[in-house]
């Protein structure tokens, strides 16, 4: 018996870079550096919000 099966395309996603995170943040209002280290905060709100890793 011959069956197909349909699956989601479960490929990992590469985690955001920092600039990635940066430019969503600002897109929104939050205030980041150009250049250092992002806090703890942003990156829990960028992951929350978009469903993606931080790198």
């Amino acid at each position: 018996m011959n069956e197909t099966i349909e699956t989601a395309n479960t490929a990992p996603q590469a985690p955001a870079t920092v600039t990635e995170i940066r430019t969503w943040a600002r897109e929104r209002g939050i205030a980041v550096g150009q250049r250092g280290r992002l806090s703890g905060d942003v990156r829990t709100a960028f992951e929350t919000a978009t469903g993606r890793k931080a790198a």
